[in-house]
């Protein structure tokens, strides 16, 4: 199972971030040997909209079945949505490796 998680820097032990869109990373991690790659979320900086669908799409497009966050919006979420990847919010604050633990099996947030 591969987990996307927003976070705040490149490792494992880096936190959630609050924001799907504007997180500085995405970890794409396989939640069975916690092998991982750090995606840099890199977006103009002059950029007020769309940025929720070019993330999601990050996750789309590599793959993920969850995608563990602190929040995101409605434009985001209608992407993961079709594309049978479930969301988990309110993970912010805690690590990435922890929310990997908490968040890898079957429950939901």
């Amino acid at each position: 199972m591969k987990i996307a998680l927003t976070t705040d820097g490149p490792g494992l032990d880096d936190a959630v971030s609050t924001r799907f869109a504007r997180s500085r990373y995405f970890l794409i991690v396989d939640a069975t040997t916690m092998q991982y790659d750090a995606v840099e979320n890199v977006a103009p900086l002059d950029v007020s909209s769309g940025l929720g669908l070019r993330a999601a799409w990050i996750v789309v497009n590599r793959r993920a079945t969850v995608a563990v966050t602190g929040k995101l919006g409605s434009n985001a979420r209608r992407i993961l949505d079709q594309h049978d990847v479930r969301i988990v919010t309110g993970a912010d604050g805690m690590s990435a490796r922890e929310a990997v633990s908490r968040f890898g099996g079957g429950g939901s947030g």
